[in-house]
């Protein structure tokens, strides 16, 4: 049987939708690990931090160690079980598709993240009873679902949205429901849960962690909140929430910079330096900039954006449209931290005849995500958010369908963005960029 929570929404936006300067990428090829190194007293993250350090909540799991992603599938089992294809993620790999996990016990997988501690995949999924949310353990060793599934006692029932971020440093990861969040001890494996961690947000669109400073930050279609998961009880703030219709976010965590999509209307973005937080004024606010794109079209979906991931080597960001769109742009971001007296500003947006500087945040290039079989229009996933990144590789990762609910895997490298393309021919009308990159059939 197939449920439709994959392609909810992509098959009418497909329907309605489809009727060189190179920047150069720092970072090594290695795979992430959980270390953090101090200096100074700052804490920064290791070389290559674990993929989902800087994406927050997505649907695609990447195990950086044996380089291969764990990717929900809305086909279930024989016996309604939830399935999730373990795929090769080797540039070029003539068999992509290693196997299918069946997740007994539950309906769908709504989101993963990995634990670096313990080289295990968490997956976050609708519990067969419909009571309750579970975290599936998947033990990337052996490639294969270990049988125990946590119950997220008192978070509820997922439905359509949900997500979980796990935090190395503190040994714990955030689970999110429809409405609310709690914590999950991964200092041990199995993990435990903490049922009177469970308190009520705004939603879980989609939500970011530091793991440098702990803050969570939480986006449901424009409702923004905060979350300090350092302290116990954990007691969500409200935060600047007059941005119209923003969803997908994430944070460069040695930064501080986060990046906040818009969902509906312009193509852009807002970034913002937390080291300006100011949570004294309510709601709480911190500097903030509006990033232009550059130019979208072809099918958006519930675009222009709504997911977001961010590669911590290259600080820079890929918004993507979500819910059937085939956009995406990436956007570069201050490398280093940006004192709290300094505003952040557009310098280097392509067109502006300005130089980039240390407190810069602008739009390099957009593109649009490679087609399926035939040359098939695929929209990406939207709700759960589908976009990951592979920042040892500098790749991005969405799941996505075509108009007949096939289902893929897309990548696409990153590495070498033409300056002020984008699929309208960018600022001059007449400047595109094809990046390289390859839709891979799921089961």
């Amino acid at each position: 049987m197939r449920s439709n929570y994959l392609t909810r929404g992509i098959l009418a936006a497909l329907t309605a939708g489809a009727l060189t300067l190179t920047i150069a990428a720092c970072g090594g090829e290695g795979g992430g690990g959980g270390g953090f190194a101090s200096t100074s007293g700052i804490p920064v993250p290791s070389p290559t931090p674990p993929p989902q350090a800087c994406s927050g909540q997505g649907l695609i799991g990447i195990d950086p160690v044996n380089n291969v992603g764990y990717v929900p599938i809305s086909k279930t089992d024989g016996s309604g079980n939830a399935e999730v294809a373990v795929v090769d993620l080797t540039v070029g790999a003539k068999t992509p598709i290693l196997s299918t996990i069946a997740i007994t016990g539950s309906t769908r997988s709504i989101a993963m993240a990995y634990d670096p501690i313990h080289k295990t995949m968490l997956d976050e999924t609708s519990l067969a009873s419909g009571n309750d949310t579970g975290v599936a353990i998947i033990n990337t060793t052996t490639k294969s679902y270990t049988g125990t599934t946590v119950t997220a006692t008192g978070l509820g029932p997922t439905g359509f949205f949900g997500g979980i971020v796990e935090n190395p440093t503190r040994k714990e990861a955030i689970v999110a429901s429809p409405g609310s969040i709690g914590v999950l001890d991964t200092s041990v494996n199995p993990p435990t849960w903490n049922a009177s961690s469970v308190v009520v947000t705004v939603g879980s669109d989609s939500l970011a962690v530091n793991l440098n400073t702990g803050l969570l930050f939480i986006s449901d279609d424009g409702r923004n909140q905060i979350v300090d998961t350092t302290k116990s009880p954990l007691a969500p703030m409200s935060f600047d929430s007059s941005f119209n219709t923003t969803d997908g976010v994430a944070f460069d965590v040695s930064t501080n910079i986060l990046i906040l999509s818009q969902e509906v209307g312009a193509d852009d973005a807002w970034a913002f330096n937390f080291a300006t937080l100011d949570t004294t004024k309510a709601p709480a606010v911190a500097n903030v900039i509006q990033v232009p794109g550059l130019g979208e079209a072809g099918a958006i979906g519930e675009g222009p954006g709504g997911m977001t991931v961010i590669n911590c080597n290259t600080h820079q960001a890929v918004v993507a449209d979500e819910r059937g769109g085939e956009n995406f742009k990436l956007l570069q971001l201050p490398t280093k931290p940006v004192a709290p007296g300094v505003p952040l500003d557009n310098n280097g947006q392509p067109g502006t005849g300005t130089t980039a500087d240390a407190a810069s945040v602008f739009t390099i290039a957009a593109a649009q995500i490679p087609t399926g079989a035939g040359g098939a229009i695929l929209g990406m996933g939207g709700d759960p958010n589908s976009a990951s990144i592979d920042p040892g590789h500098n790749l991005f990762y969405a799941s996505a369908a075509d108009i007949n609910g096939n289902e893929y895997l897309v990548q696409v490298d990153l590495s070498k963005p033409v300056l002020g393309a984008s699929p309208t021919g960018g600022v001059d009308g007449k400047t595109f960029w094809t990046p390289t990159g390859t839709a891979i059939p799921l089961p």
